[in-house]
């Protein structure tokens, strides 16, 4: 569900923020992946994941 998606990457912020930057860096990665599947890789969304994941490690 893409509300569940939007928690886990805000998790991942989160984690990050804390210094827990593979933990964050390991939640990012699965959101995109399943972003990647649901919406494609050219959707607006996956690219905002994709620079929170830059953040995050």
């Amino acid at each position: 569900h893409p509300d569940t998606l939007r928690a886990r990457s805000n998790l991942a912020v989160t984690l990050s923020d804390q210094g827990k930057l593979d933990e964050a860096a390991a939640i990012q990665t699965e959101v995109l992946d399943k972003r990647r599947q649901i919406l494609g890789d050219d959707h607006p969304n996956n690219k905002n994941v994709m620079w929170k994941r830059g953040l995050s490690g």
